[in-house]
């Protein structure tokens, strides 16, 4: 009973977290449907449902980026060595930070250190504990891929394995040229903020894996193209095109299943055990339609700075 609360706690954490380190001052009754559709959504329910440790890892990554935003990079360097126990969601966003961390190693080693030592504590104590796990767990990570039928990441899904690699590997080398350029990006601006949020939507994409609860670490982006969707709407009726093809993928799952309770009392029960998917149909769609949309959001804001007077732009 206690992990059942546990973990739906750390989601609205999570939520909360979030809504400030964008520095979204959003009203009470904003941040409760901000909660409560999270808490509905089909990925955190799965999640809460087989106690993954996904949302624990969500949970740590947050803590993590808000420390930093909130001047605490010791913290934070403890929290994503922590966040390591799922490596596959934990080391791009490490990679970032750590390429962030070296950019400017006087004013940001302490995140380095933190980090170097945690890492370094949690590996020698599992070791001692139980010798030689490494090599047994590459193994195990084998097997698994083998038991669950060597299931790709949602490119690989939507596309095939063969286009989804190469769509990876330059969505790999796309956020890497971000994060090269917004390296030197104060941990208060806004520009840290968004990068961090861009890596953690990529990390979903490009994951060779489709479990609906690893959209926990989509939520972030949503925010944030919330939370700029006036200048986006306004950008061109290109972009709102786009931005409504977002929107319509984000709220399908809780469309379809308001529609499917309300006629469900008229509906045949051969006919609802048809349709119990519907609000599934978007599902694998939704990480790269909300990484797609921020990378938008990301080439305005570059053109944006492209075209301003030289006098406004920072010596």
């Amino acid at each position: 009973m206690n992990s059942y609360c546990t973990v739906p706690a750390l989601t609205v954490l999570v939520v909360l977290l979030w809504l400030r380190i964008l520095n979204w001052r959003a009203s009470a009754g904003t941040k409760t449907i901000i909660v409560l559709l999270t808490l509905g959504s089909f990925g955190v329910v799965q999640g809460i449902k087989l106690q993954q440790l996904t949302l624990l890892v969500a949970a740590l990554v947050t803590a993590a980026v808000a420390a930093l935003v909130s001047g605490m990079p010791a913290i934070a360097g403890l929290l994503i060595a922590l966040a390591t126990i799922k490596p596959q969601l934990a080391l791009p966003l490490a990679g970032w930070l750590l390429l962030w961390s070296l950019a400017d190693v006087r004013a940001r080693w302490k995140f380095i250190v933190s980090f170097l030592i945690s890492m370094s504590v949690l590996l020698v104590g599992s070791h001692y504990l139980l010798s030689g796990w490494l090599v047994r767990f590459a193994d195990a990570v084998m097997q698994y891929r083998r038991y669950t039928g060597g299931a790709g990441s949602v490119l690989d899904v939507l596309l095939s394995p063969a286009v989804g690699r190469v769509l990876a590997w330059l969505i790999v080398l796309l956020v890497a040229t971000i994060c090269w350029r917004e390296r030197h990006a104060a941990a208060v601006g806004e520009k840290f903020r968004r990068t961090s949020v861009l890596v953690l939507s990529a990390t979903v994409v490009i994951v060779p894996m489709t479990a609906p609860y690893n959209q926990i670490f989509v939520l972030p982006a949503i925010l944030l193209l919330v939370r700029i969707l006036r200048t986006l709407w306004t950008a061109g009726s290109l972009y709102r095109i786009l931005l409504i093809i977002c929107a319509a993928s984000v709220l399908e799952p809780f469309l379809s299943a308001v529609a499917l309770n309300a006629f469900a009392p008229f509906t045949p029960e051969e006919t609802l055990l048809e349709l119990w998917a519907v609000p599934l149909y978007t599902s694998l769609a939704i990480p790269v339609v909300v990484f797609s949309m921020l990378l938008v959001s990301f080439w305005l804001d570059h053109r944006g700075n492209k075209s301003a007077p030289a006098t406004s732009r920072p010596a």
